[in-house]
């Protein structure tokens, strides 16, 4: 992995553990300093865990000591991802793995007006009116004709 670490995080789903937490949050939001007095004593003990943890790790050899597994990509993972569109030109640069994009268009005045317009027909709820404008300063988003074509309407 190239964090070294997987870490998955997960709801409870039980009303007990549930209902400790809001009562946890709501605690340390009414009084931080109390909270955090009620609290020193177990985060020092999981301090320590971590720097005898640390410790031990810093010894173990990875291969060695530690058996090292590749299980292959997750759904959704990839090893390389190239962020470019076809017309844009792509060059390699003197870093590995490294290119450098020139996506050949200039910003201009043009574009903060139609900007503008964009963010008044959002805040107006003008859908039709939005995603045209959006088609226009970004015409890969092809949303636009879709949802016009659809009869979208103002929300």
């Amino acid at each position: 992995d190239r964090f070294g670490l997987s870490v998955e995080v997960k709801t409870p789903t039980d009303i007990e553990t549930r209902i400790e937490i809001m009562r946890l949050v709501a605690s340390q939001e009414r009084d931080p300093q109390a909270f955090e007095a009620e609290w020193a004593a177990e985060d020092e003990k999981i301090l320590k865990q971590i720097a005898r943890g640390k410790n031990k790790l810093a010894k173990l050899v990875p291969g060695e000591d530690v058996k090292i597994q590749y299980t292959g990509l997750r759904p959704g993972e990839k090893l390389r991802e190239v962020l470019a569109y076809d017309f844009e030109d792509i060059s390699h640069t003197s870093v590995d793995g490294v290119l450098s994009v020139n996506g050949g268009t200039d910003v201009d005045d043009r574009f903060d007006l139609m900007l503008k317009q964009l963010l008044r027909a959002a805040e107006r709820r003008e859908r039709i009116e939005a995603l045209a404008l959006l088609g226009r300063l970004v015409p890969q988003y092809g949303a636009s004709q879709s949802a016009a074509n659809q009869g979208l309407g103002s929300a």
